[in-house]
């Protein structure tokens, strides 16, 4: 079985897959820890690193690395209601909620010993709304200024309840450095964060030190390797015999092998991540809901889960990760029935699959195990299909454009239900089913105005009722389940509290 690997998408292009963790604690330093056998973290990843420019991030890796090198205002951690502070050392909040105020500490160095200003974050927060790989999540940010030399406002054209998550991604960097290197930047960056690039082999390992004048303390590991490894059953042994300390790239079918082994601490977490089925409804016969419906229960989500995860991850009924805040309730959502499924597809005047064209699944490498399983459950009730493997990008473009009939994909957007509702609203930037209700966009604009959490939980489930119950506008199967296996020369603490998918280094430490 192959290893799934959960990929964030934004509009048209891969975004920001791996979204980093963020210690819970305030500015402590840990230049004072006790001294270790070794000084080098070794992370293992199937994904190149070839840039650390945010503006040009293209998987999961590049984010990872960026979380090192780079820091931000604000840090929101995985279901919390309030950010920590970073660069930033407090914020307000306007009574219409379309601005936000943050005032800057005055102690923050870029690692090429330049301070840290306010046109520095001004250009960072421009470079995240303009980036395309970005959209998704700077989507609701109409502007930022300066009114003096500590103080930056962003500013919405409507209220966005998600966007400190959001606001995670918003990397702050040099504006001199990023300008005066152009293209280059991406292989000679310049952060804020904990640790510095050192060397950066692109297709090999990017090498990193700590940033001695961090300003939240010096990081107790002072060099970290982040290697490429691009195959999962190498990565494994890596793990068992020393060579790598910790990865997240570890397929479920070796988790048993490396708890056996007794040099490694293999935590399972649910993610932020969530795989979809989705149907075209600009095609025939999908534009029709009794077909749609007829799908919906034909695919057996735990015979997914127990072959991709070996039954750890979440089946999910609505479109939302199982660690989403505001999640919704009444969801019904479809089980697996392929009796009741038959009978839909009569009802729609297919019975057992008669006058139906062979279906086509289109998918990428990552998710071939999901379009084989779908397909054994289509032929049980009578549905003829084919998979087509593609190329990321060439894949979501095709979405894009409507040339698919159904195709499965990962898309990770965070725990909050705002942040996924560019899948749903017509003309969403991420309405990959091409899916429209006037309804559904009429309570989305209501619930990202509404300040009232309760009231937006009601909403959003009333909301998801329609997209899943009543239209089966897609079909949420699992949910992101991710494998960290840690060396256990590793001190874990709590650097897995606030994580959306994976630990930093600054938030280790050797025993």
């Amino acid at each position: 079985m192959k290893k799934k690997l959960s990929l964030l998408l934004a509009l048209c292009l891969l975004a920001v897959p791996l979204t980093a963790c963020q210690s819970n604690d305030a500015d402590t330093s840990q230049s004072d820890s006790d001294t270790t056998q070794s000084d080098t973290l070794v992370i293992a990843t199937t994904s190149d690193v070839s840039s650390l420019d945010p503006s040009r991030m293209a998987s999961g890796a590049e984010t990872y690395a960026s979380s090192c090198v780079y820091d931000t205002l604000t840090w929101l951690p995985l279901g919390a209601e309030e950010p920590l502070m970073r660069i930033a050392e407090s914020y307000t909040v306007s009574e219409d909620g379309l601005s936000y105020t943050f005032t800057l500490r005055d102690d923050v160095l870029f690692h090429d010993g330049s301070a840290l200003t306010v046109d520095d974050v001004l250009y960072s927060i421009e470079l995240f709304r303009s980036s395309a790989a970005l959209a998704s999540y700077s989507y609701s940010i109409a502007g930022c200024e300066a009114p003096d030399d500590s103080t930056v406002v962003v500013t919405f054209s409507a209220p966005d309840p998600a966007f400190f998550e959001n606001f995670n991604n918003c990397f702050i960097l040099s504006k001199a450095a990023h300008e005066a290197a152009g293209g280059d930047f991406g292989t000679q960056p310049v952060g804020s964060g904990p640790y510095q690039v050192v060397s950066h082999n692109p297709g090999d390992r990017l090498v990193l030190s700590a940033f001695p004048d961090y300003y939240r303390g010096e990081a107790s590991i002072k060099n970290c390797e982040i290697k490429v490894i691009p195959d999962t059953f190498t990565i494994a042994t890596a793990l068992e015999t020393g060579e790598v300390d910790y990865s997240v790239a570890v397929s479920f079918d070796h988790i048993e092998t490396l708890e056996q082994s007794g040099k490694v601490t293999c935590v399972v977490e649910d993610g932020t991540g969530v795989t979809f089925a989705w149907l075209n409804h600009t095609i025939a016969p999908y534009d029709d809901v009794l077909v749609r419906k007829a799908i919906s229960y034909a695919i057996d989500k735990q015979m997914c889960n127990d072959v991709i995860y070996d039954g750890r991850a979440t089946v999910l009924t609505t479109p939302l990760p199982s660690v989403a805040v505001e999640g919704p309730e009444g969801v019904e959502g479809y089980s697996y029935d392929p009796e009741k499924a038959r009978e839909l597809l009569a009802e729609a005047g297919y019975p057992n699959g008669e006058g139906l064209r062979p279906l086509t699944i289109q998918t990428y490498e990552a998710a071939a195990d999901y379009a084989e399983v779908i397909q054994a459950n289509l032929t049980e009730i009578g549905i003829t299909s084919e998979i087509e493997i593609a190329e990321i990008n060439a894949f979501i473009s095709d979405a894009f454009a409507g040339n698919v009939d159904l195709f499965v994909l990962d898309v990770g957007l965070g725990s909050n239900p705002a942040s996924w509702m560019s899948m749903f609203t017509t003309g969403g930037q991420m309405n990959f089913a091409h899916y429209s209700n006037t309804r559904v966009d009429e309570l989305y604009a209501e619930a990202v105005a509404n300040p009232d959490r309760d009231q937006r939980q009601e909403l959003y489930s009333e909301i998801f009722r329609i997209v899943i119950d009543e239209d089966a506008a897609m079909i949420p199967i699992l949910g992101g389940c991710s494998c960290h296996v840690f060396s256990n020369e590793l001190e874990i603490g709590d650097a897995l509290e606030a994580c959306y998918s994976t630990a930093l280094p600054y938030d280790l430490s050797f025993r």
